[in-house]
């Protein structure tokens, strides 16, 4: 089939096209659904009007014409109002022959207005199956009969009765067989099979037909169903009609929400249980793959929520993790992480969708309406907090949902909920952590072990739980040792003979850092304020320097190799990028100014992550720093971000004197290197620094690469290597190396004798064998190195050119600009003249551009 485009969109429309023979030669205004009751569906995709003229679908489904009239309906969701964007198909005026709808529901309109449309027929086609869709349960239990349906037609003359349909798993995996019942010549069928999963957890099935001589293969197999297959003795509950549409639970036209209902302990129809899965019903207008959600369950005694939201605080997590949304009417099924012990009364649930960028409209979910507090929803552009919500707003409305559970009283359950404690840790010093259990049994239980577990299920320390009654919470303290200096990650455990659920016995994972025994803490500031300094997230952009004085410090050398913030956000701000030099000054003021980052040391250049709520954020520095006295001086460089924002993202503060530090906060980009001017202040953020009192005896570190980034094939270029050496100690035997992606070496030189602090630049030859784009970056090796992480340069991307290329610059590229690729926007268009004086009276071939980026983020 064919219509033809007279007005173009760019935007992407999921349809389907649907056919039937008819006597009628007239339409009859009618509800969709009745329209679609006999049709047959031909083909469904997603179509983007952005071409002039006749626009061709190729049929997945041939249609079987037998003469006489056809009705074609084609079924299209928008998602929103595209307003002068729409598109437009040519079309002739026929009256009483074309009929529309909004919606799925009401009556169609009749006008006067019929589409254009070219049809391509084929004739004598005599042997053809096709397998049109597969429809069945879409979480069946292990080793128990589940029955799918495949729905076949057809779509030759002949009549047929020896042929298969199949059920088919991952790897074109035969899962189950059947003969065909007869068909005649263009008729439809359903064609049950039964399947009896053999294994847990996710899957997807298709349907296929067989056919001896079929003429048309490309139809023999239906679309994907995606299964999760459930525990032996898993039961269903279904609450919901599911006869409105709304955004809840999950909303997607802002940029997160928060939404909470309760299922009454009468419509789950089971007094206590296991529930280990939940299935939602979606009908949206777009694809929406891999998105983010956060669940929570609790038991209640509550009928409503008429007094506001129940914290996630005092609800439990069952699922955080990613959700496939698929276009259309779709089972969800959501099978939880952690599944939930109800033992008994009514059931909360909270939906959250965390902080995205990007929001969607018409992605609808099935619900129904019960008085009007059965449920409470926010939905915010600005970051919504589960353990802290706002008031939200009552409604009545509620999703149809599935519930999975293994009914009957559980006995012998405990769970760890939740591991606490500090970021940090000291080599043989104890560190209390506590993990927080929760009795979902029956039984009271004294005979367990409480666990600090670490990387590989390794035991880092346990010891016997207290006595908890049933459906008792308590927090129990572990006191760990730390063995072995650096980072971790930890999780707390609790292990109870005959645990009746086992899936909910651990924590989430945790991040230590263990500083070795000698590293010492000192912590500046009482924090009693709250201030955007030293990082404004109000703005694209800041840069921030302070001083701590000596006395403040109190020690006078030593080597820093961390430091902590205290932060109170509002958001979760993750892997945000930030820089941070140190320096030492005699100045006790910033009455004259920045001191620029050229005279100061880069000693973080990375992301970090800022957790909603208050916090300490600590930062382990790529490059220690070795401090010889005098006032410390930091800077604290947030890069240039096309994104902002709210004005809630403070850190714990306090004031010193008027010019204790200098900021600017602009939406323009500022370069640490030579700052321009900005504002005197007295606030100076609450930090800790972190140090080992002995100064470092041997370190090196490579910062970074410098050289053409145009060289030729074959011929040798230099490339410096800007090193320093960041212990005391003068250094004369290590080795200087340019490498390449996968550890290889591309050129080395013995390194130079370097005193102790002191910086060069050691330059490698290097010969390049291969034309094209190229990433390379410097290395340094001395054996004993105390900081092997700052090793390593940033990359340096070069482009090796032909032996008969020549490169030529234009510009001097000293200002900033979104050309001539703008990010910013969906898409643009850039041209630019370049001069014969410019291009120096070039004649010949070009065979490459490198254009200078200075991006926040990849």
């Amino acid at each position: 089939l064919a219509w033809d485009c007279a007005g173009t969109s760019n935007y992407p429309v999921p349809y389907k096209i649907w056919a039937k023979n008819t006597t009628a030669d007239t339409m009859t205004s009618m509800r969709w659904q009745d329209m679609m009751a006999d049709m047959t569906l031909l083909k469904q995709g997603s179509f983007t009007p952005n071409t002039l003229g006749w626009q061709a679908f190729q049929l997945d489904t041939p249609f079987a014409y037998t003469g006489g009239n056809i009705i074609i309906a084609v079924e299209t969701t928008y998602g929103n109002y595209l307003g002068q964007n729409a598109h437009a198909f040519r079309c002739s005026s026929v009256e009483q022959r074309h009929q529309h709808w909004d919606g799925p529901s009401g009556l169609g309109r009749l006008i006067n207005a019929v589409p254009n449309i070219m049809m391509h027929f084929s004739t004598g086609l005599q042997n053809d199956l096709g397998a049109i869709s597969i429809t069945g349960n879409p979480s069946p239990a292990l080793g128990e009969v589940s029955h799918y349906t495949v729905s076949i037609r057809n779509n030759g003359s002949n009549p047929q009765s020896n042929y298969q349909v199949k059920l088919m798993g991952p790897h074109n995996t035969e899962l189950a067989t059947v003969s065909g019942p007869p068909i005649d010549g263009f008729q439809a069928l359903e064609v049950a099979i039964p399947w009896t999963p053999a294994s847990l957890g996710p899957a997807a099935i298709f349907g296929k037909v067989l056919l001896w001589g079929d003429e048309l293969a490309q139809n023999d197999q239906t679309g994907l169903l995606k299964l999760e297959v459930q525990p032996a003795g898993t039961q269903a509950v279904t609450i919901g009609a599911g006869d409105e549409l709304a955004v809840y639970p999950i909303a997607f036209d802002g940029q997160n929400s928060i939404y909470q209902t309760i299922y009454l302990a009468d419509e789950l129809g089971f007094e206590s249980g296991v529930i280990n899965s939940l299935v939602l019903y979606n009908r949206f207008a777009f694809n929406r793959p891999n998105t983010p959600a956060k669940i929570y369950m609790g038991s209640t005694d509550l009928a409503d929520l008429s007094t506001g939201f129940i914290p996630a605080s005092q609800l439990t997590p069952v699922f955080d993790g990613l959700i496939d949304y698929p276009t259309g009417e779709n089972d969800i099924c959501i099978h939880f992480q952690t599944p939930y012990v109800h033992p008994g009364g009514n059931l909360v649930v909270m939906f959250h969708r965390p902080m995205e960028e990007s929001l969607f409209w018409g992605d609808f979910f099935k619900c129904q309406t019960l008085g009007s507090n059965r449920a409470r929803y926010a939905n915010e552009d600005y970051e919504l907090h589960p353990s802290n919500p706002p008031a939200g707003t009552p409604t009545g409305q509620f999703p149809r949902a599935t519930f999975l559970h293994h009914p009957g009283e559980i006995v012998n359950d405990l769970s760890a909920s939740r591991l606490t404690g500090s970021a940090t840790a000291t080599l043989g010093i104890v560190s209390p952590y506590t993990i927080r259990i929760r009795n979902h049994g029956t039984a009271a239980q004294s005979n367990y072990t409480v666990k600090i577990m670490g990387p590989h299920e390794m035991e880092l320390a346990s010891l016997p739980g207290p006595p908890i009654d049933a459906m008792q919470t308590l927090e129990v303290v572990i006191p760990w040792t730390p063995a072995t200096a650096g980072p971790f990650t930890i999780y707390g455990k609790v292990e109870l003979p005959g645990d009746e659920v086992a899936q909910n016995n651990q924590t989430a994972s945790m991040p230590v850092y263990v500083y070795p025994e000698d590293t010492q803490s000192v912590i500046i500031g009482s924090g009693d304020q709250l201030s955007l300094l030293p990082l404004n997230y109000s703005r694209k952009q800041s840069l921030y320097q302070t001083l701590y004085k000596e006395i403040e410090l109190g020690f006078r050398c030593g080597t820093i190799t961390a430091l902590t913030l205290y932060n109170s956000f509002d958001e979760h701000l993750h892997h945000r990028p930030l820089k941070i030099f140190l320096g030492s000054t005699k100045q006790n003021d910033m009455s004259a100014g920045y001191i620029p980052a050229s005279e100061l040391t880069l000693v973080f250049d990375g992301f970090i992550d800022y957790p909603a709520g208050e916090n300490s954020i600590l930062i382990n520095l790529q490059t220690p720093y070795v401090y010889q006295g005098d006032n410390l001086i930091v800077m604290f460089h947030r890069p240039f971000d096309r994104y902002y924002y709210s004005y809630t993202q403070f850190f714990k503060s306090q004031s010193g004197g008027r010019n204790r530090a200098f900021y600017a906060d602009f939406d323009l980009d500022h370069n640490p290197q030579g700052p321009s001017d900005g504002e005197l202040t007295a606030l100076y953020p609450r930090i800790a620094f972190h140090f080992n009192a002995e100064p470092i005896q041997n370190d090196l570190a490579a910062w970074e690469v410098s050289g053409n980034r145009t060289p030729t094939l074959g011929t040798t270029t230099h490339y410096k290597v800007r090193i320093r050496n960041m212990g005391i100690e003068a250094q004369t035997n290590y080795t200087v190396k340019i490498m390449a992606p996968g550890d290889i070496m591309l050129g080395s030189v013995a390194g130079p004798r370097i005193d102790g602090l002191q910086t060069l630049e050691v330059a490698i030859p290097w010969t390049p064998t291969s034309v094209g784009n190229h990433i390379v970056y410097g290395k340094i090796e001395m054996e004993g190195d105390e900081h092997p992480t700052n090793n390593r340069t940033p990359n340096f991307d070069i482009m090796v050119q032909p032996a008969d290329v020549h490169a030529i610059t234009i510009g001097d590229g000293c200002e900033d600009a979104w050309y001539p690729v703008d990010i910013h926007w969906e898409c643009s268009l850039s041209q630019t003249l370049y001069y014969p004086d410019e291009l120096e009276g070039l004649a010949g071939y070009i065979h490459g551009i490198r254009y200078y980026s200075d991006f926040s983020s990849n």
